[in-house]
């Protein structure tokens, strides 16, 4: 699901409206004077209940969650560990950058605030998902990795992984090319699969529906020609699927270059996308079994 739904593609952090305004004052050098909602006082009575202030925001693929931040954005079958790495690494990082500020005589609320300036671009409230927020994005200079070859590329060129002296060059590089590999392969088996699944499912349904409408084909009723018309459309374009999966296969069997066979293993994973959204407009014409 990722890049479509949990995570988005954008990383941004979600603080809360609460979080949020705190923030804001501390960036402005305003008092801050906001308090947290007490219910009881909706409610004549009741004891002392106040509102929580914790995520409200499920589209955040990074979002703090009342006494932790939540980093939402691992696959279902990634390791953590590496993302843990990347993680940490950073937050040491910007420690060592704040650390030397500090030791230069700094002021730690000029700090904080300039810190607050640097940061405000990936601070976002609103709905990850939406169209809106990726042109937005854009405008802020955020990375949109559509892609798993636009991660894997940042992975390649993780500087502050090299900075810190966490992975080498060489080992950077060989992680990527674990990854790609391994992505490569993923694609290739599931390429396969819905081969199987148009030749051995979906096209000798739609043909057994051919074969039934045939009969009414010069039927006066202009229904039966209408929807044969569109099962022998349906074929012709799984058909045409069939040819150019196999096609793509056998190019990225043949293709030596690593980033050339990552490059043809997303075009096939795009073309894959492209198949399933019509075989679901297929399926949906077919009777049901």
């Amino acid at each position: 699901m990722g890049g479509h739904e949990a995570p988005p593609c954008i990383i941004s952090v979600f603080l809360g409206s609460y979080l949020d305004r705190l923030l804001n004052c501390v960036e402005q050098g305003r008092p801050f004077t906001d308090h947290a909602l007490d219910l009881a006082k909706l409610v004549p009575g009741m004891k002392t209940f106040m509102q929580d202030n914790t995520d409200r925001n499920r589209t955040s693929p990074f979002a703090f969650t009342g006494n932790k931040f939540e980093f939402r954005a691992v696959g279902s079958r990634q390791n953590v560990a590496f993302p843990m790495t990347v993680l940490a690494t950073i937050l040491s990082q910007e420690i060592n950058e704040a650390s030397e500020q500090l030791s230069k005589g700094t002021d730690v609320w000029d700090l904080i605030r300039k810190l607050i300036v640097d940061t405000k671009s990936i601070r976002f409230e609103g709905d990850g998902y939406s169209k809106e927020w990726e042109v937005e994005a854009a405008k802020r200079g955020l990375p949109h990795l559509k892609t798993a070859k636009d991660s894997y590329e940042c992975i390649k060129n993780a500087n502050v992984l090299k900075d810190q002296e966490i992975f080498s060059e060489r080992e950077l590089q060989a992680k990527y090319s674990i990854l790609a590999r391994a992505y490569e392969e993923t694609k290739v088996a599931e390429a396969r699969t819905f081969l199987i699944l148009l030749q051995q499912q979906f096209m000798p349904r739609v043909l057994s529906q051919l074969e039934a409408l045939a009969q009414f084909k010069g039927s006066s009723k202009r229904v039966f020609t209408k929807q044969y018309s569109r099962f022998e459309e349906y074929y012709e374009k799984l058909d045409s699927f069939v040819d150019i999966v196999t096609d793509q296969l056998q190019l990225l069997s043949k293709e030596e270059n690593p980033e050339e066979r990552l490059t043809k293993a997303t075009d096939l994973r795009c073309k894959m996308d492209e198949l399933s959204k019509f075989l679901s407009e297929v399926e949906a014409q077919l009777p049901r079994r």
